[in-house]
């Protein structure tokens, strides 16, 4: 498994830096299909995205018919995290504190 996560966080830190999508492993296709099924379900809170949850994963499974064990489940947490830092490096900081001006700019 750890071979198989290697080389979907390979294929996902390509696809993030060259913006198309890369030729997945046959072995990872269902995990790649998972991960990103549940990635774009994903939850934000306060306009920052969250990790996956081991109940997102389960209930996922569940629905699909697919029997996710903690292996599984650490190879999309492996997925998640590089896809996070990649989502939270974009974002723009601000610094000081946010006045009425800034906050009307950036949600108007």
């Amino acid at each position: 498994m750890n071979n198989l996560t290697r080389l979907l966080v390979a294929a996902l830190e390509q696809s993030l830096a060259t913006r198309r999508g890369v030729r997945v492993p046959e072995a990872g296709v269902v995990f790649w299909q998972a991960f990103s099924a549940l990635s774009d379900g994903r939850r934000f809170a306060q306009g920052v995205p969250l990790p996956i949850t081991a109940a997102e994963l389960v209930a996922y499974g569940q629905i699909t018919g697919l029997p996710f064990g903690s292996r599984h489940f650490a190879l999309i947490r492996a997925l998640d995290a590089v896809w996070l830092q990649a989502a939270r490096s974009d974002r723009p900081v601000i610094a000081g504190e946010l006045s009425g001006d800034i906050f009307d700019a950036i949600f108007a």
